[in-house]
């Protein structure tokens, strides 16, 4: 069925939607979302706070600068979704996913995710700061200048993923990695630890003093 208008306390029930959703002034509080499957839905910048999404699937939809601000999902996936500027700050997620999903400079901050997966996702310069993922995987995705400042880890995979510039590394306590990523990885640790690589010091005064 045609997507019916996204007004506060709006509940969607075992519908399957797509098109264009109608959010009056932009946004809504309390909405429910239960046992429904989203199929090209657009919700481009809108602002749903307090949604809960228990047993949905967004297949292909467009969520760019969608903010859904304390947002509670059960049993959550999203497949093929262009989520550019997705903000999803303070959120509980169990058992979520996200799959070939395109998330760059997404905003996760302060939520939490037990356990989730972010699989060949383009992640580059989101921010997960203050996040906390137990039994998380983000296998295959660009991670390239994300924010975890402050995130806490728990059996969290980052295999075949792209690490360069990534912020707040020395935060990955409980994060395991490839062997393939340990060089990538190693810039990103130093320059959090504060720890610079120079030449022998011993060799520099002497070529200070030969010069």
């Amino acid at each position: 069925m045609d997507a019916p208008p996204l007004e506060d306390d709006a509940l969607w029930d075992g519908a399957t939607v797509t098109g264009v959703v109608e959010v009056p002034d932009g946004k809504a509080e309390l909405v429910e979302i239960t046992g429904c499957h989203l199929q090209g839905v657009q919700l481009t910048g809108c602002e749903l706070e307090r949604l809960s999404l228990v047993d949905v699937i967004f297949d292909d939809c467009e969520l760019s600068g969608a903010l859904l601000l304390e947002a509670r999902l059960r049993r959550v996936q999203f497949n093929r979704c262009r989520m550019s500027g997705f903000v999803m700050t303070r959120a509980v997620a169990e058992h979520v996913a996200f799959t070939d999903c395109k998330l760059d400079a997404a905003n996760f901050r302060m939520s939490s995710w037990e356990p989730a997966l972010w699989l060949r996702c383009e992640l580059p310069s989101a921010d997960f700061g203050g996040s906390a993922i137990k039994g998380g995987r983000l296998l295959g995705c660009n991670l390239s200048r994300v924010d975890m400042t402050g995130a806490k880890f728990e059996r969290v995979y980052l295999h075949g993923s792209d690490l360069t510039e990534l912020k707040g590394a020395d935060s990955l306590r409980g994060v395991t990695i490839g062997i393939d990523q340990v060089v990538p990885l190693a810039g990103p640790v130093f320059s959090a630890l504060g720890i610079s690589v120079a030449g022998d010091p011993d060799d520099e005064a002497d070529a200070a003093r030969d010069g």
